[in-house]
């Protein structure tokens, strides 16, 4: 507080003066001042605020504001110096992204491609050109066979490249074999006929006179079937069990 303050409460016995640090306002202070103190207050605005920017609360916010002046330069400065940096990696991801936008474009133009190729090659054609190649690699190694055989070739190069050309030939006899697979299943694929359905029989016949259940038109036994034959067991004779006739029986 002021030394004017205390001054003024010093006139008021013994009474001790009141600290307004640690009141929330100044109302204390200012309720012993007579009508000339307060005039004097009103009529001197440097007094007001000097003894306003000596309350503690005052000055610790003017500290906090200070600090965080500090804080926030300090922050700054940091930034300032990632800049730099910050910059670089932001041309890298560009140059990145731009490579990325042209494999993208390489592969769609590739893929085009290769669908214009399956549909102008078929698999005999490719067949063909296996075979061709494979036969060219047999060629190949025979032909460093016989350069060696020669003389004209030493044995380490001879071993080199007759390896080299084995292993060619004998993966390009896997792939002919494999495609010659494929070719001999899409030939038998398209030259096995469909199984037709079966023909159901739509005229139905009874199967005996007298009888409302139906037979199919082509029956798997004789039409005598199930008729007792007469003479079939001599000295045998059947009962008619109705009135029905069938000829060629006789009956008691």
């Amino acid at each position: 507080m002021s030394q004017w303050s205390y001054n003024q409460y010093s006139h008021h016995g013994n009474r001790p003066a009141p600290n307004p640090k640690d009141e929330d306002d100044f109302s204390e202070l200012l309720e012993d001042a007579s009508k000339d103190e307060l005039q004097m207050l009103i009529d001197n605005e440097d007094k007001i605020l000097e003894i306003v920017m000596d309350d503690k609360k005052v000055k610790d916010m003017k500290m906090d504001n200070v600090m965080q002046q500090a804080s926030n330069r300090s922050i700054a400065d940091d930034n300032i110096s990632k800049e730099p940096h910050l910059t670089q990696l932001r041309d890298a991801l560009a140059e990145k992204y731009e490579t990325l936008k042209q494999l993208n474009d390489t592969f769609l133009l590739n893929q085009a491609k290769l669908e214009s190729l399956q549909k102008d090659t078929n698999l005999e054609t490719t067949l063909a050109v296996l075979q061709t190649t494979c036969a060219q690699t047999e060629e190949e190694s025979e032909e460093l066979a016989e350069a060696f055989f020669a003389g004209n070739l030493s044995i380490g190069e001879f071993l080199t490249q007759f390896k080299a050309k084995r292993m060619l030939a004998h993966n390009r006899h896997i792939k002919t074999d494999k495609m010659k697979e494929l070719v001999l299943e899409v030939q038998r694929q398209t030259s096995t006929p469909a199984v037709p359905p079966r023909n159901q029989p739509t005229n139905q016949t009874p199967a005996y006179p007298g009888s409302s259940r139906s037979a199919s038109h082509h029956t798997p036994y004789s039409s005598g079937y199930g008729v007792p034959q007469q003479g079939k067991y001599p000295g045998t004779s059947f009962n008619q069990p109705t009135g029905q006739q069938y000829p060629g029986f006789n009956w008691k």
